[in-house]
């Protein structure tokens, strides 16, 4: 009985390993022309996706980019910080 589980286990196992490396494939070759490397400079104009409507019942009705942004500084290699012009 118990090596009946264990083999059960192991067939779970190597089943879930399989379909984890394809999920991970499959965002990857998504991923591939969405992610990229952006060089802003100071003080340049941006507009930002605004993903808190991504969750939103009515995101028809709002807009999808925040903007124009001006760039402040960059904090570490991707990251930015903004502020809105007034």
């Amino acid at each position: 009985m118990l090596v009946k589980y264990i083999s059960y286990i192991e067939e779970i196992w190597e089943h879930f390993t399989k379909k984890k490396i394809q999920r991970v494939s499959y965002l990857k070759n998504k991923a591939q022309y969405k992610i990229k490397e952006f060089t802003l400079r100071l003080g340049s104009l941006v507009l930002v996706k605004n993903l808190a409507i991504e969750l939103s019942v009515d995101k028809k009705m709002k807009s999808q980019y925040l903007g124009p942004i001006i760039v402040i500084r960059q904090l570490k290699r991707e990251t930015f910080k903004f502020s809105r012009i007034r």
